[in-house]
């Protein structure tokens, strides 16, 4: 296939809601169609345009291998900020361990005091 735009238009315009749907399976509806116009651009940038015998096929593993990269990029996120919320507590977590904290010196007073009991 040559990579020419009206080849490429006449794609897009008969199955990109279906590759928008193969999208949506993959990462829910957020950015499926972004994932699917990103494919077609790499597919209009390619070198290796006259290669490409099967365009639906090309542009179809295309959006799957975008649309898995973007929720493998997501689930690094979550966890990198899972990790980072670790570092930063919230108040409520603050309260707990200053509770913990006040709780932990009254034992130790109260261990203090008891040889002095008769």
């Amino acid at each position: 296939m040559q990579k020419s735009h009206e080849t490429i238009d006449r794609l897009f315009r008969s199955h990109h809601r279906d590759l928008i749907t193969r999208a949506r399976r993959v990462i829910g509806s957020g950015d499926a169609e972004d994932l699917v116009q990103e494919a077609y651009l790499k597919m209009l940038e390619s070198d290796r345009g006259e290669l490409i015998s099967n365009a639906r096929g090309y542009v179809s593993k295309m959006t799957c291998t975008l649309a898995i990269d973007n929720l493998r990029r997501q689930r690094t996120h979550a966890r990198a900020l899972a990790e980072d919320g670790a570092w930063f507590q919230s108040p409520a977590q603050a309260t707990h361990i200053t509770s913990a904290f006040d709780a932990f010196c009254l034992a130790r007073a109260v261990q203090a005091g008891l040889p002095c009991l008769p």
